[in-house]
């Protein structure tokens, strides 16, 4: 998966609680507001298999960030799949690292 170190599990050998607990909807548990300012980031790369992040979900998760610290938000790279940190690490790196110290978005990232 453009270049993702993950090895490939068939997941009929998972067993079926943690099935559930990965799959479950999106909608069936929300954090409460966390102090911490925090970047929250979707990877919206779409193929026929399902790697991107739901968008709309990062964006509510910042939303309800946002109440407990107001420098919270959400980007999106169209050019990444998840796990993108592990495609990209030195992109994941360099992006964290601008957000965090100087405030800004890299190029190739959207504002949610």
């Amino acid at each position: 998966m453009d270049g993702a170190d993950f090895p490939r599990h068939k997941l009929s050998n998972l067993p079926l609680e943690l099935n559930k607990q990965i799959f479950a909807p999106e909608d069936s548990k929300w954090p409460l507001p966390w102090p911490a300012k925090t970047l929250i980031v979707a990877a919206g790369k779409k193929g026929i298999l399902p790697t991107d992040d739901n968008a709309d979900t990062a964006r509510r998760l910042a939303e309800v960030g946002r109440e407990g610290n107001e420098e919270t938000c959400a980007v999106v790279h169209y050019g990444m799949r998840h796990p993108w940190s592990r495609q990209a690490p030195e992109l994941f790196a360099e992006a964290v690292d601008a957000w965090f110290r100087e405030g800004r978005v890299l190029e190739g990232f959207v504002l949610l």
